[in-house]
């Protein structure tokens, strides 16, 4: 007999995510689709295994269900993560009202279940229903389903619940929040926005988001942060966080100039060493500032953190214990990234970006030439769909810090700074971050030029849409219409149209970037109706605010913030 044990060869690191991608949390991949089919070509396959993993699933969302509906329990209250599954909870709620659910016959069936199930459980006894349960957290772990737009989707079951007043300590967020900066870089816009994501305003909790931006001499400073949700104070470390940075950035870039190099002399000096490095000496002056500002963010949130320890309301007891606020309350992300023009002997000209980051989230700049290149490398967390902060052991050690820093040197497009509750709904970033940029345009966040009726015909006759009427008979398979989650007094507007360049290349027959190439293509998918009535009026930084808070991805859930610096040609 062999003393082989067939365990040994599981690798639980892999097969996890691809258990996850069959449940239908994770997004699919060739990967995760490979790692699957191996692992029921094994010998470690069996059926006795996946029921299990399949009732264990089913306990969690029946203590989920416990807890949604008050029934207290004797483990209700030692489950720390609950948050993190009732996303899990929402998320098959979403799959459910997914007007989509016709290609999903196996869940179809178990809609029908779950109403006879209910049914009966009713026929004996119509207990009156207990109130919503608000959350005082949502977890910053995220398992994210497969993002895609749906044409014309049923709004799921969602609620609108402000935030409660005893959760008012350290004053909530705004709503959605929106700014342009007054004085860009030459030739180039600068926006933000950040709003309130869906299950934050269903459990009446706090967006966790935050960003800053500013401009000192020739340089261009943003920084973006997202909360950890799972910690009730969190938007204040984020908020704290960016505001730190910036404040550093401008102080350390005042006086600061890369002296105008030509471009390829100021690539050498941005090559790494063997120790990650950049080469040059202004080059790893400039790195240096980038980190000085995270410490510095740090070392404010710090000092908030001792501060409100001395404040009743920001302490908790448990068990009749009282525990300290302590810093890793104010976890949050960072994102940095700084921008300026280098003219060269005042006859060539280009963009420098530079920029790092301590968690998840992108940064990504697009070339004047449509190219892509990502400029962040997210932290992942202990456990899969987790992640770091700047709080976290380590993370601001020189070492990580190296791998996490990247330049752009060329002519700039658009560079797009997001949390997470953006670039999770863009996956995978490459090539996505190309969608992003053409969803931008097709909703008129960003504007571009005109071009005559000529030009759009003639783009179009190499395409499936062959006239601009055949765009418009087509445009509800790339145009859905949506319902905003507000409160019932909102002026905000309620119901808007957002467009999918995805979705229009499809129709078109064409590669996104093809589209985004063509101003005629482009111009085609323009339709005269804007996301709505009164976007025609708004400010682009307005109008992102709306777009973020009203697209469509399925097991998209959290705030959502983006920050564009781009240039607007006219």
């Amino acid at each position: 007999m062999s003393n082989h044990d067939p365990n040994q060869d599981l690798n639980l690191e892999k097969l996890i995510p691809a258990i996850f991608w069959k449940v239908g949390i994770q997004k699919y991949s060739d990967e995760l689709k490979e790692t699957w089919e191996k692992f029921k070509k094994s010998d470690n396959y069996e059926e006795d295994k996946i029921l299990k993993i399949i009732n264990n699933l089913a306990d969690i969302y029946k203590e989920v269900l416990k807890i949604q509906f008050d029934i207290k329990n004797e483990n209700s209250g030692n489950y720390d993560n609950y948050d993190d599954v009732a996303k899990l909870y929402c998320s098959l709620l979403d799959i459910l009202t997914s007007e989509k659910i016709q290609s999903l016959p196996y869940l179809s069936a178990s809609e029908d279940r779950f109403k006879t199930a209910i049914s009966k459980a009713l026929e004996k006894k119509s207990p009156q229903l207990p109130p919503l349960s608000l959350s005082d957290k949502s977890d910053k772990t995220e398992y994210i389903l497969e993002s895609e737009s749906t044409s014309n989707p049923i709004t799921p079951p969602w609620q609108y619940h402000p935030v409660p007043d005893q959760e008012k300590e350290g004053k909530p967020h705004d709503e959605f929040y929106s700014k342009s900066h007054q004085s860009p870089p030459e030739g180039l816009k600068l926006i933000g926005a950040r709003v309130r994501g869906k299950m934050h305003k269903h459990q009446g909790t706090n967006c966790d988001d935050w960003f800053e931006f500013d401009t000192v001499d020739k340089w261009t400073i943003i920084a973006v942060s997202d909360g950890a949700g799972s910690k009730k104070f969190s938007r204040i470390g984020a908020k704290i966080s960016c505001q730190a940075a910036v404040k550093s950035l401008k102080k350390s870039l005042e006086s600061f100039s890369l002296c105008e190099p030509p471009q390829t002399a100021l690539e050498k000096d941005f090559d790494r060493d063997d120790k990650w490095m950049f080469k040059g000496d202004k080059a790893r002056e400039l790195q240096q500032h980038l980190y000085t500002a995270l410490n510095d963010a740090y070392q404010k949130v710090e000092e908030k953190a001792n501060k409100l320890k001395n404040y009743p309301s920001y302490n908790k007891s448990i068990g009749g214990k009282k525990l300290e606020l302590d810093i890793k309350d104010l976890s949050a992300t960072l994102l940095l990234a700084i921008h300026t023009k280098i003219h060269v002997n005042n006859s060539t000209s280009y963009d420098f970006v530079l920029t790092c980051q301590v968690g998840d989230g992108m940064l990504a700049a697009i070339s004047h030439k449509y190219t892509l290149k990502l400029l962040g490398k997210p932290d992942i967390g202990e456990h899969g769909g987790q992640t770091d902060f700047l709080t976290s052991s380590s993370k601001l050690e020189h070492s990580n810090l190296v791998q996490k820093t990247f330049p752009f040197i060329g002519n700039l497009k658009a560079l797009m700074i997001m949390t997470d509750g953006v670039s999770d709904d863009y996956f995978p970033n490459d090539p996505c971050m190309l969608d992003l940029y053409g969803d931008l345009i097709l909703n008129r966040v960003i504007n571009i030029p005109n071009v005559d009726a000529e030009e759009i015909e003639k783009e179009l006759q190499k395409t499936r849409l062959k006239t601009p009427d055949d765009v418009i008979d087509n445009h509800k398979k790339f145009q859905d219409e949506l319902e905003r989650i507000l409160d019932e007094e909102s002026k905000e507007p309620k119901k808007v149209s957002i467009c999918s360049i995805a979705n229009y290349a499809k129709q078109l027959g064409k590669d996104i970037k093809v589209v985004l190439e063509s101003p005629g293509l482009l111009n085609a998918g323009l339709l005269q109706n804007q996301m709505c009535q009164e976007c025609k009026e708004m400010k682009s930084e307005e109008k992102l605010k709306i777009w973020l808070d009203s697209y469509y991805r399925r097991g998209s859930f959290d705030d959502r913030t983006l920050v564009v610096l781009y240039r607007e040609e006219h």
